[in-house]
């Protein structure tokens, strides 16, 4: 998103500069929210100060609504919800976990779809933590496919085939898409809502799933 230590060009930042210069005056370049890196999806860029003011009020009283879908080693039925608290990890600082100390965390689940032992999660979530979704999911023993942060080992779910093992441990990044992000216009209070499709990628990867589940 933004330039930091050892990444110093090739941001979303750099960009949106480059294409309107006159983001240099607002903080953070208008960004703001983020999104993880390698997690596809709607991103909000506040064009004047006004704005940005507005909708971090809008999210500091929670009334954006943010929806994802992810794709996740394991077998779920239903909705649940996730409450445990987050926090930095205490022997990785570059990572977050479930701690009591943590701040509060708030993460709604649906069962879309289940394709063998993996499952087609649609997210939505009400706080807006540093890695929340994976965070969660990770802790509930179902991570999210290729989130080499938060699964390492990239967990294989029981009974996969050859080839779909071999797809799945291929997959290029986490299969997370922020699918819509939706909150009220400042002028009209009509709600707004912004979607996109899921990716390519993500859509190929569960055909894949199906055909070798």
């Amino acid at each position: 998103m933004h330039p930091g230590s050892g990444c110093y060009d090739g941001t979303l930042a750099n960009g949106l500069i480059n294409k309107y210069p006159d983001l240099e005056n607002i903080p953070r370049c208008g960004i703001v929210h983020r999104l993880d890196k390698d997690t596809s999806g709607v991103l909000l860029v506040a064009r004047n100060e006004g704005f940005r003011n507005y909708f971090i009020q809008l999210m500091q009283e929670r009334r954006v609504t943010k929806k994802y879908t992810a794709i996740v080693v394991g077998s779920t039925l239903g909705s649940f919800s996730i409450e445990d608290p987050i926090g930095r990890d205490k022997s990785n600082r570059t990572k977050m976990s479930v701690r009591p100390d943590g701040k509060e965390a708030l993460t709604f689940v649906k069962t879309s779809e289940r394709v063998g032992n993996y499952s087609i999660l649609d997210i939505a979530i009400e706080t807006g933590r540093t890695h929340q979704i994976r965070v969660h999911l990770s802790s509930k023993k179902l991570p999210i496919i290729a989130d080499i942060t938060y699964d390492p080992s990239r967990t294989i779910a029981k009974d996969s085939s050859l080839e779909l093992i071999n797809l799945v441990r291929s997959f290029p990044r986490q299969a997370l898409h922020a699918r819509v992000l939706s909150f009220n216009c400042p002028k009209t209070q009509n709600e707004m809502t912004f979607e996109i499709p899921i990716p390519s990628d993500i859509q190929n990867l569960i055909k894949d799933i199906k055909k070798h589940s």
